[in-house]
This record gives C-alpha cells, sequence and structure tokens, in this order.
C-alpha cells in the first residue's frame, strides 16, 4: 500500500503458551500480513532477528536456509550488518505489509535478537511488543510431554529455569517501556475482551471474526499429568513468586469469568 507506513508486531512469550492462536488471529486479519510469502503458511516461526543475530555474528547458514525458503525475494544470503538485517526487514514490510505479525518463542530471552529490535525501534520505526504468559506449570507440563525424549537430561527443573529466566528478561523490558502483557487462559476465555484491546494497542482496526477460532483452554494440566516426572516436581520460590505476579495462584480456580489482562504501567 504506497504512502502508508509500515508497522512492525512482534509477539513475545515461551513455548506452548497460545502463541499459535494468536498468530492465527493476526494472520486472518485482512489489514495484517505474516513474514512468510505464504500468508496462510501453518505455524511459521521465521526467526528472524534471532538469527539475524546469529548472522551478524558470522553464522549466517540458519539464516541464508530460512529466509531462501521464505522470502526468495530477498535474494539470498544473510545479512552481515545491521543495517543490512534493517533493509532486509523494510524489504518484507514494503512486500507483505506494510503491518506485519512476527513471533517466535526463541525471541523472548535472547538478547542479542532483542538489541536489534530496539535498535530498530529506535531508529523511528514503528514497532509495538504485545506479550503472553500462561500459567507455568501447564506450559512446563506441556513442553516436557512432548520434547523430554528429544532433550539430553530433559527434566520440568531444567524447563522452569528456562521459563525464568525468559520471563525475568520480559520484566527487565517492561521497567524499560510499555508492553501490555495478556494472560493466555484469559484470552482464551473471553478473546471478544481481550483481541480488541490488542488490536488497539497493534494500531489495527477490531475484526471479530479473526478471532472466531479461539476457544477456552484447559486448566490445571500439571495436576493431571501421568508423567512421573511432572508428579514429582514441586515449583521453586523463584516461580511461585513469579506466579504470583502474574495472577497466578497455588490452585487455579475454573476459568468461568473474564479476569483482568495482566498490564505494567508504562514508564
Amino acid at each position: 500500500m504506497p504512502g502508508t507506513a509500515r508497522r512492525t508486531i512482534i509477539l513475545l512469550s515461551s513455548k506452548r503458551s497460545g502463541s499459535t492462536a494468536v498468530f492465527t488471529m493476526f494472520q486472518r486479519h485482512p489489514d495484517v500480513g505474516v513474514c512468510h510469502v505464504n500468508r496462510a503458511i501453518d505455524l511459521w516461526e521465521p526467526n528472524f532477528w534471532n538469527f539475524g543475530a546469529e548472522a551478524i555474528a558470522g553464522r549466517p547458514e540458519l539464516f541464508a536456509k530460512r529466509f531462501a525458503e521464505s522470502h526468495p525475494f530477498l535474494g539470498g544470503g544473510a545479512p552481515r550488518s545491521e543495517d543490512e538485517l534493517f533493509a532486509m526487514w523494510d524489504a518484507i514490510l514494503d512486500r507483505q505489509g506494510p503491518t506485519v505479525f512476527d513471533k517466535s518463542p526463541k525471541y523472548l530471552g535472547d538478547r542479542a535478537a532483542f538489541d536489534l529490535m530496539l535498535k530498530y525501534r529506535a531508529r523511528g520505526d514503528d514497532l509495538r511488543f504485545i506479550a503472553l504468559v500462561r500459567d507455568p506449570r501447564d506450559v512446563i507440563t506441556s513442553q516436557f510431554t512432548l520434547w523430554n525424549h528429544l532433550v539430553e537430561g530433559d527434566s520440568p527443573a531444567f524447563r522452569e529455569d528456562r521459563w525464568i529466566a525468559q520471563y525475568e528478561h520480559l520484566e527487565q523490558l517492561q521497567r524499560q517501556f510499555y508492553i501490555p502483557l495478556f494472560r493466555y487462559e484469559d484470552f482464551a476465555a473471553a478473546p471478544a475482551v481481550y483481541a480488541p484491546i490488542m488490536f488497539e494497542h497493534c494500531g489495527v482496526r477490531h475484526v471479530p471474526e479473526a478471532y472466531a477460532h479461539v476457544r477456552p483452554v484447559n486448566v490445571g494440566r500439571h495436576a493431571t499429568s501421568d508423567k512421573e516426572e511432572i508428579r514429582a516436581w514441586t515449583p521453586g520460590e523463584k516461580l511461585r513468586r513469579m506466579m504470583r505476579v502474574f495472577g497466578y495462584r497455588a490452585t487455579p480456580a475454573p476459568l468461568v469469568e473474564p479476569k483482568p489482562a495482566v498490564t505494567t504501567s508504562a514508564s
């Protein structure tokens, strides 16, 4: 759309926190593109910013392979500098935007990738963040159940440490600037309440059809797991503190009616 300002929307969350439902919502929004030449791509995570950071640091292979497949109009190859990376993102916005939604669970906690995002934003480019959190006990249970056979030495405690590192990073970022944070359980229970808030923050119009797929999510999965490791796992004090910060109780109550979105005040 010539003459229309570019805009980037980036979702921050850990794995298994509902990011796919939010991706699908923006994918179905007629005014928003996704980071792939195939707008209907399923569950796509381009990893533009973290692979870009690796490329600039001298490891271009992952970026070159990923974007040769997903964005052939970029001409192949990988960025050698921040300016080259930013020019590539501008080209993606021009081709698939001017508003493009991007998400990857690898972004949250990747300091090098985030430095690039913030430098891009500091140039005056319109880059907006939203964040998503889900009860970490259910997240860790889901991650461990799905992928423990793929990770040597995996354990709930290992995944707990990774979750904490990601959301401690989010807490640090929220002290710098405003990032609205939504609990996935609330969004899934009442998308008509929370989706318009997301759209407004991201500067796009309200399109109810975009979130028609969203349904309530199971709560308390960790308590019904048949995994011996999950049953033996007790969250540590730091995780319990963070749960309280995000509004999660030791025993989750059934989601009968919407709860307020968890947000922070602008500094």
